[in-house]
């Protein structure tokens, strides 16, 4: 008991056995994990994830989501054999439901609540879709860790400082910063898509997603735009909103044609370049 008591000041590192004279920092935990790895005291998946943690401890969310031109969404007027379609073609289970504008976003729709009408020739989605939750971007992915396993949540959506929506985050997201990728059996080898081809004398067909700094490096140019990462978020800001497919959109000597597209981001572009007078 005299034992016990006199161990009551201490803190949780000095009863671990940590020298309460001893600096403590990240750099030091993490060779603190190698040297257990090294001795044999823990394994070497376990060093890894120890580490992921601790090296992990100050990434936000905004660090790790999915942004909102990359979400798969159902739209509360889509077709049923529509929404069947993307469900399939992507593997998730669960998607965010925009409004009859395409902009606000009613809920989450659950792949399974599905089940009981598939081959239905109409189908009313808005008595199945389900609450869900938000969560700002600058919140610390270690907290939403806590928060997912404290309320059951596979799925939230990103907000920023305005309130609007920038993207979602899944509870797999949040592991695979613990424990590397996680893949299942609707995860596909894909070959890397070709950023810029060639097709013809001055003339390129480019994946929009292309991020703005390898863009400028490829074509020698220097656009620089707040909160604009993709050529994608380039011509959207310029056109003021999202063009429709075979729009031109013109930017300095560039002309952008928008290729066909399904959701609510740009896949592709046709680059041609005005003639110099």
């Amino acid at each position: 008991m005299a034992e016990e008591g006199s161990r009551k000041g201490e803190s949780w590192l000095q009863r671990l056995g940590f020298d309460k004279n001893r600096d403590i920092s990240v750099e030091r935990l993490i060779q603190d994990c190698e040297a257990a790895r090294v001795e044999g005291l823990i394994s070497d998946d376990a060093a890894e994830m120890v580490r992921a943690i601790i090296a992990g401890s100050d990434q936000i969310v905004r660090d790790i989501m999915v942004p909102r031109a990359k979400m798969i969404t159902i739209a509360i007027d889509d077709q049923p054999e529509e929404i069947l379609k993307r469900i399939i073609e992507s593997g998730h289970s669960r998607f965010p439901v925009l409004s009859e504008n395409h902009e606000e976003i009613m809920g989450v729709l659950l792949s399974k609540d599905l089940l009981p009408y598939v081959g239905a020739k109409t189908l009313d989605i808005k008595s199945l879709i389900r609450p869900v939750e938000y969560v700002p971007e600058g919140k610390f992915v270690t907290a939403l860790i806590n928060d997912f396993r404290n309320k059951r949540t596979h799925l939230a959506l990103v907000v920023d400082e305005y309130g609007s929506v920038s993207g979602l985050i899944t509870i797999e997201d949040l592991l695979e910063q613990i424990v590397g990728d996680i893949d299942d059996e609707h995860d596909r080898a894909e070959e890397p898509k070709e950023l810029v081809k060639v097709v013809g004398e001055n003339l390129f067909v480019i994946n929009a997603l292309i991020p703005l700094e390898e863009f400028n490096t490829y074509f020698k140019r220097d656009f620089d735009e707040e909160d604009v990462e993709t050529l994608s978020g380039l011509i959207m800001k310029n056109a003021g909103s999202l063009p429709a497919e075979n729009d031109v959109v013109e930017i300095e000597d560039m002309c952008f044609k928008i290729l066909p597209f399904t959701g609510n981001y740009i896949n592709s572009v046709e680059l041609s370049f005005k003639e110099v007078a």
